[in-house]
């Protein structure tokens, strides 16, 4: 039996799964006994097709980018719903052919199917929809359950690797000029490619529908490579960090610095051998700040501009405001989608309606006791991991978390999903060896 050496638990390589061939077998009897009796052959056979192309896709070793490719390439806030429910289904498979125990961390799915449900109540309760929060929670779970199950670098970090690679070429077909290559793909995200070019910036939104989100999207994917210890991996992860900062977002500039920072701190001892690394990060960074003209002049536009802080001061001032009026309002939220809500009534500041802080729209959507209570979960679960896993997982999660700051991103199906992963990783157990196999010890790891 051949075992890869990896950051996690032995992963047995070119095992056939019975419960999965049984579906297959299944699911092929099901598609045929449809396609009989309503005469849809073609329908019916292009199902089919695609079933069995994805069942072979989730055997190969860059298998995750399957699960993850819907929430990361098709960008649309009004199918998150849909993207959830795909997501949470690819994710089930990849899991189930990975023919290991999850072993899940339990305090981080807790607090994200408790914040799923509490908000889906809230809303039902006052007459809107449970679906975005139902759907924001699936994708929190599959990103924990995906995390998780990253046990081999070697094969995960494939996956993983591809869908950065991919949206950094994006990101630089974009600022090349074509701004709208993507959003004419997929037909998401048009609004915003017509706004920047409006206001004259060039920006990238890569696969991710919007600039903010591209630029903690790719940071988070990025870390998480270049955590992976592995050095074609790691060079990924650079490009990708050079990807989101094509976004002209400041927010994806201190998420980087911080996760950077976050990864200095936690390999000091390293610091010999990722000192490479951590100078071509560096240097890839910069120079594309100052050589590319189109980036260079972005940047000087977006540092003197000041609106988005109008919005992000406000949101602030509004905290401040309800717990000095009404401090109860808050302590329990009203459910996903609240926030919007109120601030559409009162029209908007400088014609949005979101408030540019995660933090701030989850206090008054879920309120501060639920969230409370949820990141205590995480946070716990987090300080009880192994090493090894924090060190994976934790510069990713931190950046991530920065960039929530400046935009509603876990609002995003790519970043719920995303900072879900971190979670995971950053939380995920060690399995105890099979009888008779040698223990792999993480990368790392002593």
């Amino acid at each position: 039996m051949k075992l890869i050496a990896h950051a996690g638990p032995a992963v047995r390589v070119g095992e056939r799964p019975a419960p999965a061939v049984v579906a297959g077998v299944a699911a092929i009897v099901v598609f045929a006994a449809v396609s009989v009796r309503t005469g849809a052959a073609l329908p019916v056979f292009a199902a089919l097709a695609a079933a069995a192309a994805g069942f072979v896709a989730l055997r190969q070793p860059w298998g995750v980018a399957v699960p993850l490719a819907p929430a990361l390439l098709y960008p649309s806030v009004a199918a998150t719903f849909k993207i959830a429910l795909v997501t949470t289904a690819l994710t089930a498979g990849w899991v189930l052919l990975q023919r290991r125990p999850l072993g899940i961390a339990k305090l981080p799915a807790l607090a994200f199917g408790g914040l799923a449900v509490f908000s889906a109540a809230a809303n039902f309760e006052a007459g809107y929809s449970w679906r975005a929060s139902a759907a924001l929670g699936l994708l929190a779970l599959a990103g924990l359950a995906i995390g998780t199950a990253l046990g081999s670098w070697r094969s995960g970090a494939i996956g993983l690797a591809g869908i950065g690679a991919f949206a950094t070429v994006i990101a630089a077909v974009q600022l090349a000029g074509f701004d709208s290559v993507w959003s004419d793909l997929t037909s998401t995200g048009q609004d915003y490619v017509a706004y920047i070019a409006a206001k004259g910036d060039p920006r990238s939104t890569s696969t991710f529908g919007h600039p903010l989100i591209a630029g903690a999207g790719l940071a988070v994917i990025g870390l998480l490579l270049i955590a992976s210890a592995r050095r074609v991996f790691g060079i990924v992860g650079i490009a990708c960090l050079v990807g989101a900062i094509a976004t002209v977002s400041r927010s994806s500039m201190l998420a980087i610095a911080a996760g950077l920072l976050l990864y200095l701190v936690q390999e000091r001892r390293r610091l010999g051998r990722l000192a490479p690394v951590l100078t071509a990060a560096i240097v890839a960074i910069v120079a594309a700040i100052t050589f590319v003209p189109a980036l260079n002049e972005a940047f000087v536009n977006r540092i003197d501009s000041a609106e988005p802080q109008t919005v992000r001061l406000y949101a602030l001032q509004q905290v401040r405001d309800t717990w000095s009026a009404d401090p109860a309002s808050i302590v329990v939220g009203h459910g996903v989608g609240s926030t919007y809500r109120m601030m559409a009534a009162r029209g908007g500041v400088l014609g949005l309606t979101t408030l540019d802080n995660q933090y701030v729209t989850a206090v008054f959507d879920l309120g501060v006791a639920p969230l409370g209570i949820a990141i205590a979960l995480v946070v716990w679960s987090i300080a009880t991991a192994p090493p090894a896993s924090r060190r994976a997982g934790l510069p990713a999660l931190v950046a991530g978390l920065v960039a929530l700051a400046f935009a509603d991103g876990f609002y995003w199906p790519s970043l719920a999903l995303l900072l879900g992963v971190a979670v995971g990783v950053a939380t995920r157990r060690p399995e105890p060896a099979a009888a008779g196999e040698p223990a792999i010890v993480p990368a790392g790891a002593g």
